[in-house]
């Protein structure tokens, strides 16, 4: 499962590189594996969980959209990746993606106004799947 999430977000983070947007069906598709991952896991999820790694995601993410820092397609693949987090996990990655964002930034866009999230989000998902 977590090669088909990796491989969704590597394929929005090469959208979002190159057209500063990702596709509604890619975040669609996120969404999708994420429902389905809730339904055919062995363990019963807490719904009190879920809705913690949900509302820290939004708490995080919205004051960024509504500044116009963050795009609705990186609030949507955060809350589908919500979907299969605790709230310390999805805490951990939304640091993790913020940091490497930052240095990101500074690295590829800091003369630029935008720069693309999707792969500061998809190198945080890698680290947490493979390392942690």
């Amino acid at each position: 499962m977590s090669g088909l999430i990796i491989g969704t977000l590597a394929l929005a983070s090469v959208w979002d590189i190159k057209t500063q947007r990702v596709p509604n069906l890619i975040s669609l598709v996120l969404f999708v594996i994420a429902i389905f991952a809730l339904v055919v896991q062995p363990e019963p999820v807490s719904v009190k969980a879920l809705l913690a790694a949900i509302l820290v995601t939004l708490a995080i993410t919205l004051p960024g959209y509504i500044k116009g820092r963050l795009g609705g397609a990186d609030i949507k693949l955060l809350l589908a990746l919500a979907l299969l987090s605790s709230f310390e996990q999805m805490l951990w990655l939304l640091i993790t993606a913020f940091v490497l964002f930052i240095i990101y930034w500074w690295v590829f866009y800091r003369d630029k106004e935008h720069a693309p999230f999707v792969p500061a989000l998809f190198v945080a998902v890698c680290l947490q799947t493979f390392i942690v």
